[in-house]
Order: C-alpha cells, then sequence, then structure tokens
C-alpha cells in the first residue's frame, strides 16, 4: 500500500502546475538523471526542519539543488522546542518543552533532466526532481515534494561560474495542513581555484502557499560550502546555511530561523557510483520565548548519476 502510494505521488509531481519552459525546447539536449538513497539518524528530530534533508552540498548537479543545496520545504510544524507534532500542533503552540525525538529516517531523491549548452560558456537546463523521506517512529514528519526547475549557468572566467533559476514544488506531507504548492527563484555562485579545490555561495527565496494559511510562510536561504578532492576518487566538503522563514498570515506573526552547518566525504566507486557519509549539527529558533533547540544527524548514502 505504502509502494503504490509512493508510486501514485512521484507520477502526480511529474505534472506540477507551473509554467516552465517546454522540454521541446531542449531538442538535441544531453540528458542527466541522479538517484540518490539515504539512511540518517537525528539525535532530535525537528518539526520545523524535518524537510530540509540536502544539507549544504545537496546533489552534484540539476536546478538550484546543484549550487546551493535542496531549498528549505515544507511549512512550520509546531514551535522548534517541541519539535513538531501531528495535524492538530498548529504554528503557534504554547509547550516550550523541550523533548528529545530521536529516529531513524530514509530518504529517497531522484532528479532528471536536459542541458544545452548556448555558445562555449552558456548552459540552460531544465529539470524534475522528487524527493521523498519517511521516518521509522515520527511519521507525522513524513513528505514527499515533486519540483520543476528551469535555468542557464554562465562561466565567466575559467575560475568563475554564476546559476540563476527559477523552480516550483508540489508538497505532500503526512499532516495535510502542510500540503501545498510553492515557487522560487536563485542564484549562486560557483569558484574552482584547482583542479582540486572548490567554493560556492548562494540566495534563494521561496513563496509556499499551504492548503492552511497557518503553514504558508516566505522563506529565504543563504549558504556557502567548499570541497577538496582528498584524492582520486574521494571528496571533503564542508558547509554553512541559514534559513528564515516568515508566516505573516497567523497573528501574531511567528519567525523561525535554522543553521545548519555539515561534513560531507563522498567516494566515487565507479563513474557512475558513489556512496557518501556525512554529519550535520541543526540549531533552530524563533521568536516564540524558550524554543531554542539543536539536532545532530548522521547519515551514510549510495548514489547513482548517469
Amino acid at each position: 500500500m505504502m509502494k503504490r502510494r509512493i508510486l501514485t505521488l512521484v507520477l502526480a509531481s511529474l505534472s506540477i502546475p507551473c509554467s516552465v519552459p517546454a522540454i521541446s525546447t531542449f531538442a538535441h539536449a544531453e540528458l542527466f538523471l541522479s538517484l540518490e538513497v539515504r539512511e540518517s539518524y537525528d539525535d532530535n528530530v525537528i518539526g520545523l526542519t524535518a524537510d530540509n534533508r540536502a544539507g549544504t552540498t545537496g546533489p552534484a548537479r540539476g536546478g538550484m539543488a546543484g549550487v546551493s543545496g535542496q531549498s528549505l520545504k515544507g511549512g512550520l510544524d509546531g514551535i522548534p522546542g517541541p519539535g513538531g507534532g501531528g495535524s492538530g500542533s498548529g504554528t503557534t503552540g504554547t509547550s516550550t518543552a523541550v523533548e528529545q525525538k530521536g529516529d531513524f529516517s530514509t530518504n529517497l531523491y531522484a532528479n532528471i533532466g536536459y542541458d544545452r549548452d548556448l555558445g562555449e560558456r552558456t548552459t540552460t537546463f531544465l529539470e524534475v526532481s522528487v524527493d521523498h523521506t519517511r521516518f521509522s517512529t515520527y511519521s507525522d514528519f513524513d513528505f514527499t515534494i515533486g519540483t520543476a526547475s528551469a535555468g542557464a549557468t554562465r562561466r565567466l572566467s575559467d575560475i568563475l561560474s554564476v546559476r540563476a533559476a527559477a523552480h516550483c514544488s508540489w508538497k505532500n506531507f503526512e499532516n495535510d495542513l502542510r500540503d501545498g504548492t510553492a515557487y522560487g527563484a536563485g542564484i549562486a555562485l560557483r569558484e574552482r581555484f584547482s583542479p582540486s579545490f572548490w567554493a560556492k555561495q548562494f540566495y534563494d527565496v521561496e513563496q509556499n502557499s499551504a492548503d492552511s494559511p497557518d503553514y504558508s510562510y516566505f522563506g529565504q536561504s543563504a549558504g556557502i560550502a567548499a570541497g577538496y578532492d582528498v584524492t582520486d576518487a574521494s571528496t571533503l566538503s564542508v558547509g554553512y546555511t541559514y534559513f528564515l522563514r516568515d508566516y505573516r498570515e497567523i497573528a501574531p506573526a511567528v519567525t523561525v530561523t535554522s543553521q545548519l552547518a555539515s561534513l560531507d566525504l563522498m567516494t566515487d566507486l565507479s563513474a557512475s557510483w558513489s556512496v557518501s557519509i556525512g554529519y550535520e549539527h541543526e540549531w533552530a529558533d524563533s521568536n516564540i520565548p524558550g524554543t531554542a533547540t539543536t539536532n545532530n544527524r548522521y547519515r551514510v548514502g549510495i548514489r547513482y548519476d548517469y
């Protein structure tokens, strides 16, 4: 039953009601495809950010995810301290006790798209991705998100390149009040200082419209990351991302912040397959007193790129 539901959600995401260029525009374009499975353990699942799973380094290519980590997604599920909860928690919960909620989760991510060179320095792309996470115990935080992205990358020099993209998402949560759609845009810079060392910076905005106005928000995220090839097959990367969500349609308005620091090691097994291990530390807070909390996430994954 669960597999049938996930398949239905994946198929639905491919018809996201957003305006993006038709695939026919990218005739004779190069196809790219990625599939990834991650197993994670959070020592304190934070309902506020349970749907932000990619950390600061994100997938290797495609959409803004390729340069900024996946965008902050979803809506507020309770306040940070208690970690959120079921459909009745709302955005103005009164409990401020910090309750530790450790749990395992499985994340499935897939994207497919086309890119096309326009001259020697400019590449355009179109991408569709699906992101699904299921928790072992706290199923209230389960989600599936489909995203369509379109944009372009411009190489400004041998060292510096810039990427701009627009994206729209269809979102389904275990808590139906959070279901909805979102649209946004972002810009990122990437520097390749040597064959072994790179860095990137990004800024992204998103307007999320949920089925319940209590879960609609305007979000912003910004971050920086750097990576170094320690061997021909292994890359070590570090990053920091700052997320902000403004819930303006409730009274009083709620502002939520989250900071995420990450460390990842990715090793290529072949030209297409790679494995990764990672660690993330998260700080979450809001303008409601007594809601600050933290989380440590440990994860392993395997990835296929075509």
